[in-house]
């Protein structure tokens, strides 16, 4: 682990997985009803691509719909909890780390980051190919 920031549950490791590309972030926030993704590997190491939040998606980006990176997923509710307590069952909410702490953390460690202006928007299959081109699985146990 090259840095980490657990008030901000953002961790920055050294992979040896090669990658094809690399990640470019949006130049400007998300506004209120953009399209977006998450990428991670949720379904016992088979990458997946999907709006909603799941064990596994932890660390992976949130993508607009040009696959820039939006923030970095960082839990989903814990349905069964909140219902346990409120009696209102919540599906489909996640929350990600919005990008410009994201970018904070990650100029403050020395790391270049690539700005991008939008783009055209991709379906799921070109979006999934993108992601993949610079999303891998790392784990992590404590």
């Amino acid at each position: 682990m090259l840095a980490s920031d657990a008030a901000l549950d953002l961790a920055l490791l050294r992979s040896v997985i090669p990658g094809k590309d690399f990640a470019r972030f949006r130049d400007r926030a998300l506004l209120s009803g953009d399209d977006v993704a998450v990428v991670g590997y949720p379904l016992h190491g088979k990458v997946a691509m999907k709006i909603d939040v799941r064990r596994g998606n932890s660390g992976g980006p949130v993508l607009d719909a040009a696959g820039r990176i939006a923030g970095v997923v960082v839990v989903k509710v814990n349905t069964p909890g909140v219902y346990a307590s409120t009696g209102k069952v919540i599906v489909n909410l996640g929350f990600g780390i919005r990008q410009p702490v994201v970018l904070d953390f990650l100029i403050k460690h020395k790391i270049a980051v690539t700005r991008a202006p939008p783009g055209k928007t991709l379906d799921d299959k070109d979006l999934m190919v993108q992601a993949t081109s610079f999303v891998a699985q790392i784990g992590c146990w404590r």
